[in-house]
C-alpha cells in the first residue's frame, strides 16, 4: 500500500509540474517525503522534503501572512529535521528550529499552534539527547509535557482526549527513557508509570487504538530496562516479552515498514541482554539470532539509515559475545566483522560523528579480547592499536572528549594486559603508561600503582619512586597497598641484575624488603584480607616468592588468618 502510494506522489508531481500548481506539488513533495520515512528510504525522504521546503518557501515569500502555506513549510522543516537526527545532527537540529520559529509566528493566528510546538519540542529533546545534550533536551520534554497537558485538560471528545492521553504518555515516556540513560532511576519510574497509565487504558476506535499499542511498545521496553537496572530481572523478562507480542502484532499488520520489522529485533535484542545476565547461554544466543536474522536484510536494504546500520552492528557485537560464551568462536569472529564492517561504513560516511568512532572502537576492543582468550595475540594486538590510534585522532581534534578518553584508557589496559599476560613486559611499559596517562583524576593513583610492578619487572627506575610517593602521600586503598608492596618484591629480584657492589645490593635488598612489609601491614589495616578467598589468592601469587624467604613472612600469614577470623567470627553454640 504505502509503495502505491509512492508510485501515485510521483506520478503526480511528474504529472503536475507547473507554476500555477506549484502549492500542490509542494505538498506531494512533503507527502512523498513521509511515507518514504516510513518505509526506511532516508536518503529519498530527505530529498522530497527539501523539494518541498524549496517550493513552499518561494510560496510564503510571496504570500507571508498565508497562515496554511506557514504551518506547512513549518511541518516539512520539522520532518526533515526528524528524518536527519541520526545522521545529519547539526542540520537536524537547523531544521527543528526553522520550525519552531514557523510555528512560533503563528501564535494567536491559527488554532492548534502549540501542539505543533510541542511535537516539534519533543524531536528537538530526542535530537539533544542523541548529541549528548542532557540538559537541553530535558527542557524540550518538559516544554512538550506541559503543552500537551494543557490540551488534555481542555479536550472534551472522547477521541480528542485519546488522542491527547498518548501525546501527553510519549512525551513522558521520552524523558523518563532520558532519565534512566542518566541513571536517575527513581525520576525515570515516575516519569515512565505517567507514560504507562496514561496508556492503561484502551481507546474504543481501532485506528486510536493501534497508536496507543505503538507507545506501549516503546514504554514496555523502557520500564522493563529500568526493572532491569534495580536487578528485577524476572519482570525485566515480562515487559520485554510484552513488547515482543506487539511488535509482532504490529509487524504483521503493516509488513513492509522497516520501523516495525526492527521493533521486533529491539525486543529479541534486549531479552538477549537480560539472559546473558542471568547466564542463561542458550536463550541469549537465540534471542541475538533472532534480532541478527531480522536486522541483516534492513541494513543490507537500507545502506544510507545510519540507524539501520547502527542497531546492525550492536546486535551483531551481542550475537559475537554469545557465540564465543557458547564455544562458538569461528562464528563469534564473523560476526565481530560484520559489526565492525558497519560501524566503519558509518564513521567514512560521517567521519565527525564521534558516537559512530565510539561505537566502532567499543566493538574492536571486545574484538581484540576475544583473540586474545583464543591465543591470538598478534591479530589482538593490532586491533586494540587500531582503536588507540582511531581514539588518539579524534582527541586531537576535541581534547575535551570524554568518551574518547575513556575508550583510549580502555584499549591501554586491554592491550597492556595481553602483553603483560605473554611476558613481553618491556612492550607492555608503553600501553601501562598510557592507561595512566589518560585515566580520570579519581582513578589516577589507582592506575600509577597498578602499573608499578610491570615497571619493577622491568627495573624502571620509576617503580620504587612511585612506591614512596604514592605511600607518603595519604592513607590508600587495600589494593593500591597490595600492587605497592607487589612492586617492591618484584624490585627485589630484579634488582639482582644491577652492576651494584655486595654492600650496595645488600643495602637495597634490605630497603625494598622493609617497604613491602609495611604496604602488606597496611593491606591488612585496611581490609584486604577478609576471607579464605582472599589468603588463597594471595598464596597464588608468585610475585611475592622472594618474601616468602624472610622471616616476617611466616608472622605476616598468622596476623591475616587473625584478620580473616575477625573478619568472619564463628556462630554462638
Amino acid at each position: 500500500m504505502l509503495e502505491d502510494a509512492v508510485l501515485f506522489l510521483q506520478g503526480f508531481i511528474g504529472f503536475e509540474d507547473r507554476p500555477n500548481l506549484v502549492r500542490e506539488q509542494a505538498l506531494a513533495y512533503q507527502y512523498l517525503g513521509k511515507v518514504q520515512a516510513l518505509l526506511g528510504e532516508q536518503t529519498d525522504a530527505i530529498a522530497s522534503l527539501k523539494l518541498a521546503i524549496d517550493r513552499q518557501e518561494t510560496i510564503v515569500e510571496l504570500s507571508p501572512r498565508e497562515f496554511d502555506s506557514i504551518q506547512n513549510l513549518g511541518l516539512s522543516w520539522h520532518e526533515l529535521g526528524r528524518n536527519q537526527i541520526f545522521s545529519n545532527p547539526i542540520e537536524a537540529e537547523k531544521a527543528l528550529l526553522r520550525s519552531v520559529e514557523l510555528i512560533k509566528s503563528l501564535e494567536g493566528k491559527l488554532n492548534g499552534f502549540e501542539l505543533s510546538l510541542a511535537e516539534t519540542c519533543n524531536q528537538l529533546g530526542t535530537l539533544y539527547s542523541n548529541t549528548s545534550r542532557p540538559e537541553q533536551a530535558a527542557e524540550m520534554y518538559r516544554k512538550s509535557i506541559q503543552i500537551r497537558e494543557t490540551f488534555l485538560k481542555s479536550a472534551s471528545e472522547p477521541q480528542d482526549k485519546d488522542f491527547f492521553r498518548r501525546q501527553l504518555a510519549q512525551a513522558h515516556h521520552n524523558l523518563g527513557s532520558l532519565l534512566l540513560v542518566r541513571s536517575n532511576l527513581s525520576a525515570a519510574e515516575t516519569e515512565i508509570r505517567k507514560a504507562d497509565d496514561l496508556l492503561s487504558a484502551e481507546p474504543e476506535d481501532s485506528v486510536m487504538r493501534r497508536s496507543f499499542r505503538n507507545s506501549r511498545f516503546e514504554v514496555c521496553n523502557s520500564l522493563a530496562t529500568l526493572l532491569f537496572d534495580k536487578g528485577q530481572l524476572n519482570d525485566a523478562v515480562t515487559q520485554y516479552e510484552r513488547a515482543l507480542a506487539i511488535a509482532k502484532e504490529r509487524a504483521s499488520l503493516y509488513p513492509n515498514i522497516a520501523e516495525y520489522k526492527d521493533s521486533i529485533a529491539r525486543s529479541h535484542h534486549n531479552l538477549a541482554n537480560v539472559y546473558m545476565t542471568m547466564q542463561r547461554k542458550s536463550d541469549t544466543l537465540k534471542e541475538f539470532q533472532a534480532a541478527t536474522d531480522i536486522r541483516r536484510p534492513l541494513a543490507q536494504s537500507h545502506s544510507d539509515d545510519a540507524y539501520q546500520q547502527t542497531v546492525f552492528a550492536e546486535t551483531c557485537a551481542g550475537l559475537a559475545h554469545a557465540l564465543s560464551w557458547n564455544g562458538k568462536l569461528d562464528e563469534a569472529n564473523s560476526s565481530f566483522r560484520e559489526a565492525m564492517d558497519a560501524l566503519e561504513g558509518l564513521v567514512n560516511k560521517h567521519p565527525n560523528m564521534t558516537r559512530y568512532i565510539a561505537s566502532l572502537n567499543s566493538t574492536e576492543i571486545n574484538y581484540g579480547l576475544m583473540l586474545a582468550s583464543i591465543g591470538d595475540v598478534t591479530e589482538s594486538l593490532a586491533a586494540h592499536q587500531r582503536v588507540i590510534d582511531r581514539a588518539k585522532a579524534a582527541l586531537q581534534k576535541d581534547s575535551g572528549n570524554s568518551t574518547m578518553r575513556l575508550t583510549l584508557f580502555n584499549a591501554h589496559g586491554a592491550r597492556a594486559n595481553t602483553l603483560i599476560s605473554q611476558q613481553r613486559f618491556k612492550e607492555a611499559i608503553v600501553n601501562c603508561d598510557g592507561v595512566v596517562d589518560s585515566a580520570s583524576e579519581n582513578e589516577r593513583e589507582f592506575c600509577i600503582a597498578w602499573r608499578l610492578p610491570t615497571l619493577a619487572r622491568v627495573d624502571d627506575h620509576r617503580a620504587f619512586q612511585d612506591v614512596i610517593q604514592l605511600a607518603e602521600s595519604g592513607e590508600k586503598s587495600a589494593e593500591v597497598y597490595y600492587n605497592l608492596s607487589c612492586a617492591c618484591a618484584i624490585a627485589i629480584q630484579t634488582m639482582k641484575n644491577r652492576t651494584l657492589d655486595d654492600t650496595a645490593k645488600s643495602d637495597l635488598e634490605s630497603k625494598y624488603r622493609t617497604k613491602a612489609f609495611e604496604m602488606l601491614e597496611n593491606t591488612i589495616s585496611q581490609g584486604f584480607f577478609t576471607n579464605p578467598d582472599s589468603k588463597e589468592f594471595l598464596d597464588n601469587d608468585s610475585d611475592f616468592d622472594e618474601l616468602r624467604k624472610d622471616a616476617r613472612w611466616q608472622e605476616f600469614e598468622q596476623r591475616i588468618s587473625h584478620a580473616i577470623e575477625n573478619s568472619n567470627p564463628a556462630p554462638r553454640p
